[in-house]
């Protein structure tokens, strides 16, 4: 969680009322830091904490880059004889492509694809030599 303190938590319903005493620029942190770490567990060390900050002032240039990147992929794979179905919303095939475009400013890095030939899968992923094999990303197969 980051609070540069500009939040007013005055008109936040949801602080637990006794969390609402002295500075309000501090009501959510305190929540955050009574109630959540003790119903959820550790935190990370300052160092950890220091670190992804640092990252933040650039991940607006590395998602707008690894977007760009995965629409690059994702029209050449459309456009492979030996791809049958490219899944990425930015896609202007994809029939989700305007709901897609609608509500977020970039794609993401994360596609698929389906081989034209399935019985092929097993070398096709052996031959791969940049692409991460990401296949246990947590999404059920549909």
């Amino acid at each position: 969680m980051i609070d540069t303190g500009l939040y007013n938590w005055e008109n936040y319903p949801n602080i637990f009322a006794n969390y609402r005493t002295g500075d309000s620029k501090m009501w959510g942190l305190m929540q955050v830091r009574k109630k959540g770490l003790r119903d959820m567990g550790a935190t990370m060390s300052s160092a950890t904490s220091h670190q992804i900050s640092l990252g933040l002032e650039t991940m607006a240039l590395r998602l707008a880059k690894s977007s760009e990147t995965a629409l690059a992929v994702a029209e050449f794979l459309e456009n492979h004889p030996q791809v049958a179905k490219v899944h990425y919303p930015f896609l202007k095939s994809h029939p989700a492509n305007a709901l897609a475009t609608e509500h977020f400013g970039a794609g993401s890095w994360l596609l698929s694809f389906e081989l034209a030939d399935a019985n092929s899968c097993l070398e096709f992923v052996d031959a791969l030599q940049i692409i991460m094999k990401a296949t246990g990303l947590g999404i059920p197969a549909a």
